[in-house]
């Protein structure tokens, strides 16, 4: 669940999205999930499995990085369940590794993901796992 959420910005220009740090590309707005996926891949076999949100209640849950290295993912306007809490997960976030890397900690959890892509329209991260013979690898992309 560490990946269930991620937000990003508007730039008119190319050249005032490369004058943008990182952090002002990552905190800009809010990030809604438009794909993820997982592939692992063992001895005998190589899977692919797209588990991206489908459900109208969970493909307008947004995720927050702010200023302050906190985030948060948070039901959209419509949520699965009204009961639900508004807050799904929060925690704190980082830049590791000259900012190729993105340290998210949630409770006792901690997840460190690449950045594949940071623009001021997509952010793409994943990861991999390994379990005994099987490696897995996690990709998810936002969009705002």
């Amino acid at each position: 669940m560490m990946v269930a959420g991620l937000a990003a910005l508007l730039v008119g220009c190319k050249d005032d999205e490369k004058s943008k740090s990182n952090t002002e590309l990552l905190t800009a707005e809010n990030w809604l999930t438009t794909s993820v996926t997982i592939r692992t891949v063992g001895p005998t076999s190589d899977t692919t499995i797209d588990i991206t949100p489908e459900d109208a209640c969970e493909l307008d849950n947004i995720v927050k990085f702010n200023l302050d290295y906190t985030y948060s993912s948070e039901e959209g306007a419509t949520k699965c369940d009204t009961n639900d809490n508004q807050i799904i997960e929060s925690g704190s976030w980082s830049f590791k590794n000259d900012e190729k890397t993105l340290e998210i900690i949630s409770g006792t959890d901690t997840q460190t993901m690449n950045i594949n892509v940071l623009n001021a329209s997509t952010l793409e991260v994943g990861f991999s796992d390994t379990n005994l013979n099987y490696i897995s690898t996690y990709s998810a992309t936002f969009k705002h």
